[in-house]
């Protein structure tokens, strides 16, 4: 019976361990049976052992034998099980890997061009091969099915069970492959399996870290669903919308008839008589004549209808156009005639809107008019224009990767109105920098949990891997103690052993030791030794260490020296100084000599390493060092590429050894720079992955692509998929973002089913890498600086002391501040002579502290650079005075009692001083009880309120008292550390308010001079002029004046003309700008009679934002006067500082600014880190490309000699015939490194990654100095960028960023959350959004309770989700040009669809009670507008007014669907509520550009248009600056711009009458701040703010409180609170916490010890006459689930501070329900009994 219970248990999966030995045995066996029942037992748990490891194994995917296989082969079948041994074994995994490689080969010669061979091997011969790869993977996939089945009949089968997302891979691989093989195409999936073929690797750390990175990235995708539906539903709005508004208007196009039948050049310039035109392509087979312009110009309205007689093309140019024609052999006659006279069409009306094409210049010239045609197509290949959805997608895509998304802009610019670009730029904000930012922060947090849960199994394998370590070494050590006679044995017997064995046991004694030395050495266990035997097998001796050699003691004693170190690193930043010097234009002999002294510096470097490796204990271990190990291969490759002329010298790189880690070092004392540095080896990890992905899309590319870019009138472009290597580099491309448009365009040009698939192919491959994996590189430096929990809660307990010592010192900071300044002031009145030195000063002795009686005192001296060191001594006389005016123990609990009888005696409706600190008003006629508000509802004075939340993270004003507590609590001045235990408050070490010293309120720690706080020396505290000035200065209504006056000022200098150009608002300007200097000049009067100019406790001067204010007070006054041309310049420029004023009036945006200062500091270290990577690739770049970037406009000559005399330049587009005489120039791009400071710069742009393809192209067409540029002719250039951006843009910039973020959110405090206090701050961001709602109850009346039903019917909200996806799809079927039966068929659907939304809307009206409850939900208003504006599109006519102002309602109905799906309504929600504190982020970055454009409007107007600068883009006004500016923020193009605005003599005019230069130093610096501070920083810090406030609502799915919770909370309390008046009744509180459920709620069986606080404070903060108010009850039960440790330290010690008296006040309350329960009972009781009595007596019932 026992062995058949065990077999049941085996066949069930039962594990062996569950098998015991004893388990069975029974005492009354004899010792005979119980050892063969043991020995029974012990087999049976062998066959269980070997039972699962037959059938469940861990090799590639892992897999698990169960059940049977197509229903036919159990799991004891021998084939089956044969297979599966086979299948999933370590042999055919190395196997299989090996094939995918050799496939690989196979598939990177194969093109797709099936008709020629490639590299010498016949296509048909690839062909076979492929085909038998596919076979091979048939079999495989077939042998996998055997072994795991298939069916459902397990869950551990083949596309079900473990590793099912490579097999489900494998199976649409093998199944597409057949399908493209019997179709003929050269397409095949099989490159992606290269991410299977290193599970056979999977044991190798490295490799294992690759494969978590893939699993994590397919794990992401469940959390990404709602991700991606509310993507969808944005993108679907932002289509329709294109399309409505944009449709067909990129067709219209600048062309330029051709006109007659001669095709001379010389008759072009006849006047024409007739004009062509390019007919319609919808519905006419003729190909008339037609040329179109370049640029390729779009235009404002359709001018030409009919058509001409069609000759051969010719071209012509002017007004900075050209035009060609193609020929044909049709014609037609032309309607209309042109007016030679006026050079226009008759009855034709001119463009009005968008740009107008060019005519009087072509008139003049005897040419016809440009005409505006919308036959000619769409730019870019049609595949840019927003004729279809599917068209519009795309175009989206492109504009939202901010590729080339100013080409499309300004097409719909020259073809609608100016306000179009608005569509582009809120497309980019929302799609650019908040949906993809939501996107890759969900995949980052789903990728670094998954990383942490990979880093936890493999650091449980690494503890077993050292535990078997250290068993061997005790293993070893004891083998060798035994062959030398130890371990009990004697040595006699030892030397008997080794005699007796011979020389195998003399053999295996020194592989013993060799292993024991291994092993200790990897264990680094410096105690561990090994002793010998001595030769002639005598008594044990301990080894000698051998006395050191000579140059080992010299190397040892250089090494040891202390300078040592300092010398190297002196040669080094020599060494790379010198090196910087190299130039093509030095002479030969300054090169020579540089050449010289890198030949010394290098044999230096070998010294210095050699003598390094030598001290080095074993060489293995110098190795290891990574630091060390860098260091030598940089030597080496710097004599090799040196001394054999192989390569120019590298030895910079040695910089990175300055940046070593520290050995020995926590991660809590790393520094911001080790902490990078540890991440290095996932950066590295992350990088290969990206290097496989794209070598799988290039693989794949080439079966596409492969050779159709050949058949291109313009010939192949560069990046093509022709050859492996250049499909690996065009793919790189994509990754990089750069260029990816124009491939894609060549792919869809293609055409066929290649071109339609190619979109897809580029967009998936995009978003894999550029938006997932290279932004995974941010999210692991920000993991790995992440702090541990404890530490988090240490920093936040010194941060608060820190804050609190800084507050209550800030007197003493004022003191010395005005100290200094008496001083300074006495110095110059003295005749600059100082005190004592002839001259009395002002002040002979430093300003000294009055402290409290015992304390020392604290002289404050004042400091040459104005800051002021807190000392030990200032601490002491700080907390002295802390201690003095900290009441006593007496004096507390007496506090506290009259507290609580205060809170006692309120009664309903009355509002006590406490009551104040609620974030959430409380309703009127009441309030909950102030101990509880005054903790849970308290703002954290550990967060600075840098995003401006308000309201959302607690009430600011309080900030104060809460860390005084905390300070208290913490033992920041004060007496005894008991104190807070007992609940008990503290003075607030704040200083007094301004009223407060006004009333002569204010601390005696201050000099005299200062505590008299006598403003202007007229105006003492309590002055009624001064008490007028405060009260106006605390007036809300001046403060809407002062934002106002800023308003208006800003609004002059958008209006403001450059220098030089006369404006018809000059006058309103001026005037304006007096007005404002008049209000702030006033602004600064009362603001020093308030709080005095100097010497006050608060003064002015001291502030440094009233002296900003000051500042720009005096610009304005300056601003009022005429000056000369080139100081006007810098006036005018000054003044768009104006904005800066806001950061005064508002304290987030302020404290934002603080915060962003405070990280400066913090990332020098990473700064310099770049700084050495730039400066090292730019010393190796000027020794390649020094001069060699230099070309010649004439492409036939051979080099610099050649360039002389005149060339035709051709034109692009046009035909070859065509072109312009120019003289031949030899010239060298912007971007060249021609001197080490050019090619910093050069290295800065590419790593922006702006058009870095163009200066990789120009590196690979290098040959010679002195020599033309030839195609491809080196491509180690290639190599350099390549690596270069993977090091320079990919690593370091992305440090960069993800260092500023970290050290950001470090100054903010957000840092400083632990996991669970941020989930409280996240949950509260809901609580205060959230307010009771009147229940919806079933109406009465029988037409609204059928309505009601209707609209509560569980399959209602799908039906109404499948109309409103019916209505979308409906509006996507819409294209330009359609026909008309197709038009009114739309009409008509969507005439339908309005009455519907009609009919919905008139039921859910009917299905309330009341009219309140209706309206209380936006989505019902929402709903109405839309339905409202939608019925003015019924049957308008297309083009009218009312159907364009019916058709934005049209497209807004793609929103419904979110009400409909829970998931997109709660991410909705989490938006809306997470939106204000994005407002200081979005305020400084407009202030910030605010200020760019209007500097450089006032700098850069004049500047002649070029390449980029151009007419839609330039800083004529301020209106194209803004513009200008959001293009260079969004990183495209800027290079372009920076070089046209820094254009320089000769290529511009200079003279007095006319100077159109720019300035290219001033250019330099001003895009490049521009980018580091809009691009680097702020756009980060945007993305930051949405990372901290908007993605709680995605990753929290794993979350012991979730927002759906909270909005359970809500729906509960509607069933309970009818009439939502905030309130809920005591003895409902049960029946409500039950309801409730879990988590936040009451269960069966539910934990007493949870509830019972609830409880506790419920009774706490109810109100008499009312019940318990909404918002603190759900913050008390959010709390009583997290628990105390979600709240920060200051909170949580004011939380501690009153529990006590929540649970006296909540146990007495408690007490007196019981109490008084008894009573009645007992009373009723005595009723009874009395009645029964009576009833008994006759008498009845009392």
């Amino acid at each position: 019976m026992n062995i058949a219970n065990l077999l049941a248990k085996k066949s069930g999966g039962g594990g062996a361990a569950e098998v015991s030995e004893d388990m069975y045995a029974e005492s009354t066996l004899t010792p005979l049976q119980k050892s063969w029942r043991v020995k029974v037992l012990r087999g049976l748990k062998r066959k269980v052992q070997e039972r699962q490891e037959l059938t469940s194994v861990d090799v590639g995917t892992g897999a698990k034998m169960n059940g049977s296989a197509f229903g036919i082969l159990s799991d004891e079948n021998r084939f089956r099980i044969t297979v599966f041994k086979l299948t999933y074994s370590q042999p055919f995994e190395y196997f299989l890997m090996a094939v995918i490689f050799l496939h690989l080969c196979v598939l990177s010669l194969r093109s797709g061009d099936e008709d020629r061979a490639v590299r010498g091997v016949e296509t048909d011969s690839l062909r076979l091969a492929d085909i038998a790869f596919n076979a091979f993977y048939t079999i495989e996939m077939v042998m996998r099915c055997i072994a795991l089945g298939v069916g459902p009949e397990s869950k551990d089968t083949y596309l079900r069970g473990s590793g099912a997302g490579y097999n489900r891979l494998d199976f649409v691989v093998v199944v597409l492959g057949w399908f493209f093989i019997i179709a003929k195409e050269p397409i095949r999936l099989a490159s992606f399996r290269i991410f299977r073929s290193l599970l056979a690797l999977k044991s190798f750390r490295f490799i294992s870290a690759i494969i978590a990175i893939t699993d994590a990235l397919s794990a992401s995708l469940e959390v990404l669903v709602d991700v991606f539906a509310f993507s969808a539903v944005c993108l679907a709005f932002y289509g329709l919308m294109g399309m409505n508004l944009f449709a067909a208007v990129l067709q219209r196009r600048c062309v330029l008839p051709v006109g007659p039948v001669n095709a001379t050049y010389a008759n072009l310039m006849q006047p024409y008589q007739s004009l062509a035109e390019l007919p319609t392509r919808y519905g006419s087979n003729v190909n008339a004549t037609f040329a179109f312009s370049s640029p390729e110009n779009t235009c404002g309205s359709d001018m030409v209808t009919s058509y001409a007689t069609a000759t051969p093309g010719h071209a012509t140019f002017g007004d900075g156009y050209w035009w060609w024609g193609l020929a044909t052999n049709q014609s037609y006659d032309y309607e209309r005639q042109m007016n030679t006279a006026t050079g226009s069409f008759s009855s034709l009306e001119a463009a009005d809107k968008g740009f107008t094409c060019p005519s009087k210049h072509l008139v003049d010239m005897g040419l016809p008019p440009m005409v505006c045609s919308r036959y000619v197509g769409n730019i870019a290949y049609e595949a840019n224009s927003f004729d279809d959805f599917p068209h519009a997608l795309i175009t989206m895509f492109q504009v939202i990767t901010l590729e080339g998304w100013n080409i499309v802009a300004q097409a719909t610019i020259d073809a609608e109105y100016k306000i179009s670009v608005w569509y582009y730029i809120t497309l980019i904000i929302l799609g650019t920098y908040f949906l993809v930012s939501v996107f890759v922060a969900a995949v980052s947090g789903v990728f670094l949990r998954l990383r942490r849960e990979h880093q936890a199994l493999i650091t449980m394998k690494n503890k077993r891997e050292d535990l078997k370590a250290k068993s061997g070494l005790q293993s070893a050590l004891a083998l060798i103690n035994a062959l030398e006679g130890k371990g009990g044995n004697s040595a006699s017997g030892a030397r008997g052993s080794v005699a007796s064995g011979g020389i195998a046991q003399v053999i295996q004694l020194a592989l013993a030791k060799r292993k024991a030395r291994r092993i200790m050495e990897k264990s680094g266990d410096p105690e561990a030794s090994v002793t010998g035997v001595n030769s002639e097998g005598g008594a044990e001796e301990e080894v000698a260490e051998p006395e050191p050699k000579p140059m080992l003691a010299i190397a040892e004693k250089a090494v040891t020296w202390k300078h040592f170190g300092h010398a190297s690193g002196f040669f080094v930043v020599l060494n790379t100084l010198v090196l910087c010097g190299y130039s093509y234009e030095n002479e030969k002999s300054t090169n020579d000599s540089i050449d010289g002294f890198a030949y010394l510096m290098i044999a230096v470097f070998v010294i210095e390493t050699f003598l390094r490796t030598l001290a080095s204990p074993t060489l293995l271990g110098h190795i290891r060092q990574s630091h060390e190990a860098v260091d030598i291969a940089v030597v080496i490759l710097a004599v090799i590429g040196v001394y054999g002329g192989m390569f120019p010298n590298i030895t910079p790189l040695r910089m990175l050894r300055w940046f070593r880690p520290r050995k020995g070092v926590k991660q809590s004392e790393q520094t911001v720079l080790e902490k990078v540095l540890a991440s290095l080896d996932v950066m590295v990890t992350l990088f290969l992955f990206l290097c496989l992905t794209t070598f799988a899309f290039a693989v794949m590319g080439m079966q596409l692509l492969g050779g159709r870019f050949t058949t291109f009138q313009e010939g192949n472009p560069r990046d093509n998929f022709d050859t492996l290597p250049e499909a690996f580099m065009t793919m790189f491309f994509v990754t990089t973002g750069e260029r990816w448009v124009d491939i894609m365009w060549n792919s869809i040009r293609v055409g066929g089913w290649t071109g339609g698939i190619a979109p897809f192919f580029f967009a998936v491959f995009f978003v894999l890498t550029n938006y997932v994996t290279l932004n995974l590189i941010i999210a692991v430096i920000l993991e790995n600086m992440e702090l541990p929990d404890y530490v988090k809660r240490m920093l936040q307990r010194e941060e608060i002391e820190k804050r609190a010592v800084n507050r209550r010192a800030s007197t003493v900071v004022i003191a010395t501040r005005a100290s200094t300044l008496k001083n300074m002031v006495a110095f110059v009145l003295g005749g600059f002579r100082k005190p004592g030195a002839g001259a009395k000063s002002v002040a002979p002795e430093p300003p000294e502290i009055e402290s409290p009686e015992g304390s020392p005192e604290v002289p404050v001296r004042p400091k040459s650079h104005g800051r002021v060191k807190m000392t030990q001594s200032m601490l002491e006389g700080t907390d002295a005075m802390e201690r003095a005016s900290t009441p006593t123990q007496q004096e507390m609990e007496e506090r506290r009692r009259s507290s609580r009888v205060a809170r006692k005696s309120l009664a309903p409706g009355s509002v006590d001083a406490m009551s104040i600190m609620t974030s959430t008003a409380a309703p009127s006629g009441g309030g909950p009880r102030p101990g509880h508000r005054a903790s849970l509802s308290m703002s954290s004075g550990l967060l600075v309120d840098v995003y401006g939340t308000g309201g959302a993270m607690g009430n600011k004003p309080n900030v104060d008292e809460v860390m005084a507590v905390a300070a208290a609590a913490s033992g920041v001045g004060k007496g005894s550390g008991a104190d807070i235990e007992k609940g008990m408050a503290y003075e607030s070490p704040v200083k007094p308010s301004a009223r407060q010293r006004a009333s002569g309120g204010d601390s005696d720690v201050l000099p005299a001079w200062i505590r008299n706080d006598v403003s202007l020396h007229m105006f003492p505290p309590g002055h009624p002029m001064r008490m007028q000035c405060l009260e106006i200065l605390s007036s809300k209504i001046y403060r809407y004046s002062s934002i106002v006056a800023i308003a208006l000022s800003c609004f002059t200098v958008m209006m403001m003309e450059p220098v030089g150009v006369k404006s018809d608002y000059d006058t309103m300007i001026l005037s304006v700008n007096a007005a404002v200097m008049v209000y702030f000049l006033f602004d600064f009067l009362i603001n020093v009679i308030a709080h005095g100019f100097i010497f006050t406790l608060e003064p002015y001067i001291l502030n440094g934002w009233n002296t900003m204010d000051l500042v720009l007070l005096i610009i304005d006054v300056l601003a009022l006067f005429k000056w000369t041309k080139y100081y006007e310049y810098g006036i005018r420029a000054a003044l768009s500082l104006r904005p800066l004023r806001l950061l005064n009036r508002f304290e987030s945006m302020r404290e934002l600014f603080g915060a962003i200062i405070k990280t400066m500091p913090s990332i020098v270290s990473v700064f310099m880190l770049s700084a050495v990577v730039f400066l090292a690739f730019d010393v190796f770049a000027v020794q390649q490309y020094s001069g060699k970037f230099f070309s010649c406009n004439d492409d036939s000559v051979n080099g610099r000699y050649d360039c002389v005399g005149t060339t035709i330049a051709a034109i692009e587009g046009a035909p070859s015939a065509f072109g312009i005489a120019v003289p031949k120039v030899w010239d060298t791009p912007f971007h060249n490194f021609d001197d080490a400071g050019r090619g910093m710069l050069t290295l800065v742009e590419v790593a922006s990654l702006d058009e870095w393809v163009d200066v990789m192209f120009d590196a690979m067409d290098v040959t010679k100095l002195y020599e033309q540029p030839q195609t491809n002719n080196s491509w180690g250039g290639a190599i350099f960028f390549i690596l270069f951006v993977a090091i320079g843009s990919f690593l370091v910039v992305r440090t960069f960023i993800g260092v500023f973020i970290d050290q950001f959110g470090f100054i903010s405090g957000s840092k400083l959350l632990t996991e669970r206090q941020k989930l409280w701050r996240d949950m509260r961001r809901i609580i205060e959004t959230m307010k009771p709602r009147p229940a919806r109850l079933r109406p009465t009346n029988p037409f609204k309770r059928l309505c009601y039903d209707i609209t509560e019917h569980p399959r209602y909200p799908t039906v109404a989700l499948v109309v409103i996806t019916l209505d979308c799809a409906l509006q996507m079927t819409y294209t330009a040009g359609q026909s008309n039966n197709w038009a009114q068929l739309l009409r008509s659907m969507d005439a339908l669809f309005t009455i519907v939304y009609f009919l919905e809307i008139i039921v859910r009206f009917f299905a309330y009670r009341r009219f309140r409850r209706w309206v209380s939900y936006n989505w019902n208003l929402f709903e109405v507008v839309i339905a409202v504006g939608s019925l003015f599109t019924i049957y308008a006519e297309e083009g009218s007014g009312s159907h364009s102002a019916g058709r934005p309602f049209r497209f807004l109905r793609t929103f419904r669907v979110i009400r409909f799906v829970p998931g997109l309504n709660t991410l909705l929600n989490t938006i809306i509520i997470s939106m204000p504190s994005l407002i200081s982020v979005v305020g400084l970055l407009l202030i910030v550009m605010f200020i760019y454009a209007g500097a450089g409007t006032q700098l850069f107007a004049d500047v002649k248009y070029g390449e980029s600068l151009n007419r839609h883009a330039n800083f004529k006004t301020f209106s194209s600056s803004g513009k200008l500016l959001f293009q260079v923020m969004t990183a495209e193009g800027w290079r372009g711009l920076m070089n046209d605005v820094g254009v320089d003599y000769p290529y511009c005019t200079a003279t007095p009458e006319l100077n159109d230069c720019g300035y290219p130093m001033s250019s330099t610096s001003y895009f490049v701040s521009f980018v580091i501070v809009c691009t680097y920083i702020f756009t980060n810090l945007f993305v930051a703010a949405i990372l901290d406030n908007i993605t709680f609502g995605l990753l929290n799915e794993a979350a012991i409180v979730q927002p759906r919770d909270l909005m359970k909370f809500q729906e509960v309390w509607e069933s309970f609170d009818i009439s939502a008046t905030g309130y809920l009744k005591i003895h409902r509180l049960g029946d409500f916490m039950e309801g409730l459920g879990a988590p936040l709620g009451r269960t069966r069986p539910f934990p007493v010890g949870f509830l019972q606080p609830v409880y506790y404070e419920a009774h706490y903060m109810h109100v008499e006459g009312k019940g318990i108010p909404f918002t603190p009850l759900c913050e008390t039960v959010l709390n009583a689930r997290l628990g105390l440790t979600a709240l920060t330290y200051d909170v949580r010690k004011l939380r501690e501070a009153e529990v006590e008296e929540i649970f006296e006040y909540g146990a007495s309350v408690v007490i007196q329900k019981f109490a008084r329960g008894f009573l009645v009972r007992s009373r009723l009781a005595r009723l009874a009994s009395i009645n029964a009595a009576a009833r008994s007596a006759g008498s009845g019932e009392l």
